[in-house]
């Protein structure tokens, strides 16, 4: 399994769960280990599922973006 694939996975979870943006920033922040690559990847991924987006999907994409933002200001 990919990074990509573990940082996409995660994020689903953490969006499934309803954690704390925060925490869950936080969690893929650690989980991509600075990775920029793996996120935008991950993202990418959950944004080409063929299936229509589902509120799960839509919060993982907004909780990868700001893990990229703050990736983009270290």
């Amino acid at each position: 399994m990919t990074t990509a694939n573990i940082v996409m996975d995660r994020a689903l979870a953490l969006a499934r769960e309803g954690t704390e943006r925060e925490v869950a920033v936080i969690d893929l922040l650690d989980c991509c280990g600075a990775n920029r690559v793996s996120v935008v990847m991950a993202r990418q991924r959950v944004m080409d599922d063929p299936l229509p987006r589902s509120q799960e999907a839509t919060q993982a994409v907004d909780l990868l973006d700001e893990v990229l933002r703050r990736l983009s200001d270290a």
